[in-house]
């Protein structure tokens, strides 16, 4: 019995090695490449990161740096603001912060409503980084590494209270991506009613049931000097009726900050309308 196992075993190995053999479709390396021109770049420098995540497929404008990384800036506000309310550090996106002007006195470069008293959804949307300033020291550090860790965020680097703004943190286009994707799917066990708060603070425009979420972020290429290169952010999502959003990072660098300010989130929804995402009727924002 056992020398009709072997026979018959050796006889299928026979048959399978005169087979012929075929080769399994290539899977493409990296994001499927989006073609701009120079009118859409219009003299910026620009890393563009797409996720779709009911298909899986993931699109780049210059796919070769997705993975290089930059300071945050401001876009760390998303994570941020979550990490405020997870900590308790703040009770809810309505929850005040107040403003000392003796501890944080108004720069000339803040906008007119910096300062002033915030909550944590003003704060966000306006940008105002010294309320995100007082929060850091509130929140320490060491709390600050636990929760990086955890989202697996850039390179993790979080001592004081201005590290997403001082260049210590970096993330890449792909990395902000990446920590959305765990995000939105439920992989980080963030509460779900700090996530719906985030979204209301976040939410740019929306129309016919189409929603686009997004945080900016920019800061000077060189520490300190405001008239000068100026980098930045455009990170969020796209909600569609009945599929699973479409996630973005955007990163880009001009010759000063005006260059880039509106570009960043009008660049994204340029590529979401060439990527087929938007609706017909959607008007994409001023440049």
């Amino acid at each position: 019995m056992n020398f009709c196992r072997s026979a018959a075993a050796l006889a299928f190995l026979m048959l399978s090695l005169s087979l012929p053999v075929f080769s399994l479709p290539a899977i493409p390396l990296g994001p499927v490449e989006i073609k701009v021109s120079p009118e859409f770049l219009a003299g910026n420098d620009t890393v563009i990161y797409l996720e779709d995540l009911e298909s899986g497929v993931v699109y780049a404008v210059d796919g070769k740096r997705v993975e290089t990384r930059h300071p945050p800036f401001s876009s760390f506000k998303i994570p941020n603001f979550l990490i405020a309310l997870e900590t308790g550090a703040l009770e809810s996106a309505d929850s005040e912060i107040p403003y000392d002007s003796t501890r944080r006195p108004a720069q000339s470069y803040w906008p007119a409503d910096w300062a002033q008293d915030q909550t944590l959804q003003t704060a966000f949307r306006r940008s105002a980084a010294w309320a995100f300033q007082d929060l850091a020291l509130k929140i320490g550090s060491q709390t600050y590494q636990g929760y990086l860790s955890h989202f697996a965020y850039g390179n993790q680097k979080c001592q004081g209270d201005a590290f997403w703004l001082d260049r210590s943190l970096q993330i890449s286009a792909k990395e902000q991506v990446d920590f959305l994707r765990k995000l939105l799917t439920g992989q980080l066990e963030v509460a779900p009613v700090h996530i719906e708060q985030l979204k209301k603070a976040a939410l740019a425009k929306s129309e016919v049931g189409f929603r686009l979420y997004g945080k900016t972020g920019s800061g000077p290429v060189k520490s300190g000097d405001f008239s000068g290169p100026f980098e930045g952010w455009y990170v969020g999502w796209l909600e569609r009726p009945n599929r699973r959003p479409v996630l973005f990072a955007l990163w880009t660098t001009g010759p000063d900050f005006k260059s880039i300010k509106d570009y960043r989130q009008n660049r994204v929804e340029r590529v979401l309308e060439q990527a087929g995402y938007l609706p017909l009727n959607w008007r994409v924002g001023k440049d």
